[in-house]
């Protein structure tokens, strides 16, 4: 794990605490990595329906936007700052993110299934939206703002948040 190597701790948490259940598309072999499957207890659409309806996960990122903290977030990550507000604007407005296309929801089948299409609710709420082609490593920064657009962002997106680190 890119963190890991740079020295950094990692804490994998749930909003509700526990186990999470991960998207069976991820528990595919071929998408499993070594560092990966130390994580099964988290990931897919999940956030989706929990991120933007927990107040405390949108206390925390409100939090840390005012206080310049780097936020950051992979694929459907970016649901989460959905309801976060800064100054009674949308965290997002304004600002250039990523986060999982519509088309990338649609070929997975899964358009018609979440609650909200990620890219559409981004814009919605006065995101610069930008995406690459599907299924590749899109990585956006903006400020503290860092997000990925999909799983195969996670390694780029990483190297990112690390170098803001740094």
């Amino acid at each position: 794990m890119i963190w890991k190597k740079k020295g950094y701790g990692v804490t994998v948490a749930s909003i509700k605490g526990g186990e999470v259940p991960l998207d069976p598309r991820s528990l595919q072999e071929e998408n499993l990595t070594e560092h990966s499957k130390s994580f099964l207890n988290s990931g897919g659409h999940g956030i989706v329906i929990d991120g933007p309806n927990d107040p405390h996960l949108r206390k925390t990122l409100e939090k840390a936007a005012e206080q310049g903290k780097i936020i950051s977030a992979v694929c459907h990550g970016p649901a989460a700052f959905v309801k976060a507000e800064v100054d009674g604007k949308p965290l997002v407005k304004g600002k250039k993110v990523t986060g999982f296309s519509n088309s990338e929801e649609k070929s997975i089948g899964m358009d018609k299934v979440v609650p909200f299409l990620l890219e559409d609710k981004l814009k919605e709420l006065g995101a610069k939206y930008e995406k690459g082609k599907d299924w590749s490593p899109v990585v956006v920064k903006d400020g503290k703002l860092i997000t990925g657009q999909n799983p195969q962002s996670s390694p780029p997106l990483a190297e990112e948040v690390a170098a803001a680190l740094e």
